[in-house]
Order: C-alpha cells, then structure tokens, then sequence
C-alpha cells in the first residue's frame, strides 16, 4: 500500500471516535465515516459533509441488516460508507477517515470487499491520502494481518490532541 496508513488503536468505548470527530471538526480537505452514538444509537457520519445517516437499527429483517454481537446495522449504511469512500477517491482527499475495521470487516461482512477495493484504488490512483482507521485493541494484529499493513504507524488518543499533522 503506497499510503500513509494511521491505524488508531484503543480499546472499546475509549473515545476513538470522539477523538477523531474533534480533530476533523477544523479541517479541510477530509472525507471518510465515523459511527458516533448519538443518544445511544449508533449513526453514520459523512466527515466531508457534516451529515448523519441511519446506521443502527433495532428491527431485524435478515435481508436489511447485518447482525454482530449486540449490534443490527443496516446494509444500507455500509453501501453508502462506500459510496462516500469512492467520491473521496474521485475529489483526491488530503485524508481519508474509516471507522472502524471491525469483526465484521475481519469475517468479510459489513464493508468487505468493497472496503479492500477501495483501499486499493486508493493506493493506485490517491496515493498521497493519508487514511486514518479506527480498531479496537484486540483486533489491531488480525486487522494488520488481513490488509497487509506492514508499514502503518499505530497511534493512539495524543496524535489527535497534539495535532502532529496539520
């Protein structure tokens, strides 16, 4: 992979998305997801738009949805993550903010395999997009295992905070 991948690593409920959500807040030039709760449902957040979507879901219709743990997403959400992953490809975005690499894309579910896909378009056709990836703690060694991130520096909540990157 010819980006510089970020892989933002801490344990559940730890304010990973949060931490990421305050440091684009001032930003330019950034596209991606993340998936803040918001009055305890989890949505889906265009970065580059400042949207919310439908992610979570308590209704389980088998076709509609992807089930993990507690959790009922909607497909929906996953393809329009993707969708907004392709226009940042398109717009040559300075950053590319993916939350998160989880169980799901680990079982090829959720955003596999458009989510390798794009990881590769970015790689041949953007490879100056610096990508931020949220994942849990003890996923982190499957996650790099899986996507081949040989080369990725892991950070944690102080790379936000301190602004490393401006």
């Amino acid at each position: 992979m010819n980006n510089k991948i970020f892989l933002f690593s801490d344990s559940i409920q730890s304010g990973k998305t949060s931490a990421v959500l305050g440091w684009v807040k001032n930003r330019k030039n950034v596209s991606g997801i993340l998936t803040p709760d918001i009055d305890g449902v989890r949505m889906l957040y265009d970065v580059k738009y400042h949207t919310y979507h439908p992610f979570e879901t308590n209704v389980n219709e088998l076709r509609e949805v992807e089930v993990i743990g507690r959790f009922v997403f909607l497909k929906s959400a996953f393809k329009k993550a993707i969708a907004i992953f392709y226009e940042a490809l398109r717009r040559k975005t300075e950053w590319l903010i993916i939350d998160e690499i989880g169980k799901l894309e680990l079982a090829d579910k959720g955003l596999e395999p458009a989510l390798s896909l794009v990881l590769e378009n970015f790689s041949a056709n953007s490879p100056e997009t610096k990508i931020i990836i949220i994942v849990r703690d003890y996923l982190l060694d499957a996650t790099i295992k899986k996507y081949g991130f040989k080369d990725a520096e892991i950070v944690n909540v102080g790379f936000f905070r301190e602004n490393k990157y401006p």
